[in-house]
């Protein structure tokens, strides 16, 4: 909600812009190794390191419709990242492949154009089709990953620590058929969404049917992982139509009064200043609690204006006119295929999959047997 705000205009690019900034910021808030090691502990590298993310994230999150302030956050970003390289999580990773596909989208538009100021929606438009395609890929990975006697099992799967920090009675979490409902749902759900992701005609129920999944995730009291959920549902927003926006400047249920660009300046400080609090605070519990409420009214607003029109222009794309950023989710996939060829365990979405691929045995039911085509996990650290 920037200068266009003035028009009344809210584009794809603007609200995405927004939700990226906001997760970012959740991502330096939400984590309770984060906040000790880097917050309340000085680390010569890494303090300033995410006091510079976390304030171009914020500016970036006030001036959404600014193409400078975004590629200055954008590159802080990625900066920030690379001193962590290879100590970063999937999420990260994602956002990594995220920020140099949009860095390098602006470039080639700069180049093609022989002109340094490009507008967002330009950059959106190129960029968009590899954010489709990292959250595609997670699901694809997260279900993948997770065909192997670790995640299948009661006695070891990483599906039941989440599923018993949800608010249900214990009456229900201690049944057998609801514990194996959690494991068996949790890879039936992400691939049954990455299924109707990949289609206009149904990507809106994919939307419905993932962005729950990763809600509960980021409420369950197992853990705050606002950091990666936020993310997550972030990605889903590259999925709704292109004037999901307008939609919402239209929507009548919706006061004026929100709508208004000083209460929404109003409204992204607060949200920043409650998770910097929170954090502070170790207030873990208000912490998921605040990303409840965030998460509730995405879902709520993707409920409202989510489907698209038959006749939606543009066209709803997985490919990118940038050759590049077709590479960049390729080379996404490529990364996360690394434990079937040899190549890296980490990063690659097998958070809480409970596989095993070191040392030239796998508990992968399918592939048992990874191809080296790299060395990196022949032999297994002990």
């Amino acid at each position: 909600m920037g200068d266009s705000d003035k028009n009344h205009v809210l584009s794809h690019a603007t609200v995405f812009t927004w939700l990226l900034a906001i997760s970012t910021i959740w991502h330096h808030t939400s984590s309770s190794n984060e906040v000790f090691d880097y917050w309340l502990h000085f680390d010569p590298v890494q303090t300033p390191a995410v006091f510079f993310a976390v304030t171009t994230a914020f500016i970036a999150a006030c001036y959404p419709s600014s193409s400078k302030i975004f590629l200055l956050f954008v590159g802080t970003q990625i900066l920030v990242i690379s001193t962590r390289i290879p100590y970063i999580p999937t999420h990260v990773v994602m956002e990594l492949f995220l920020y140099l596909t949009i860095f390098l989208s602006y470039l080639y538009l700069a180049y093609k154009g022989r002109n340094w100021l490009i507008d967002n929606s330009a950059i959106f438009n190129l960029f968009a089709p590899t954010g489709r395609w990292l959250l595609l890929i997670m699901y694809f990975f997260g279900t993948f990953h997770k065909i192997n006697p670790g995640f299948l099992s009661l006695d070891s799967s990483c599906a039941l620590p989440f599923f018993f920090g949800l608010p249900l009675p214990d009456v229900i979490l201690k049944q057998t058929w609801a514990q194996y409902s959690a494991i068996y749902g949790t890879l039936i759900l992400e691939f049954v969404a990455m299924l109707l992701l990949m289609s206009s005609r149904t990507k809106y129920y994919g939307m419905l049917l993932g962005m729950p999944f990763h809600f509960f995730i980021g409420i369950s009291s197992y853990g705050s992982l606002a950091h990666f959920s936020s993310f997550a549902l972030t990605l889903h927003s590259l999925f709704v139509p292109a004037n999901f926006g307008q939609r919402i400047i239209d929507d009548r249920l919706i006061s004026k009064y929100l709508k208004q660009r000083n209460v929404f300046l109003t409204i992204t400080v607060t949200v920043v200043l409650l998770q910097f609090l929170f954090a502070t605070l170790g207030s873990w519990t208000l912490m998921n609690i605040l990303f409840a409420i965030f998460g509730l009214l995405l879902m709520l607003m993707i409920f409202r204006h989510g489907k698209i029109e038959p006749d939606s222009k543009p066209a709803y794309r997985l490919s990118s006119c940038f050759p590049g950023a077709n590479i960049m989710s390729a080379l996404f996939f490529l990364h996360c295929s690394g434990p079937y060829i040899g190549l890296n365990t980490a990063g690659v979405v097998q958070m809480f999959s409970g596989l095993r691929t070191e040392g030239n045995v796998s508990n992968h039911y399918i592939i048992n047997k990874p191809v080296q085509l790299f060395q990196y996990q022949k032999y297994v650290v002990n």
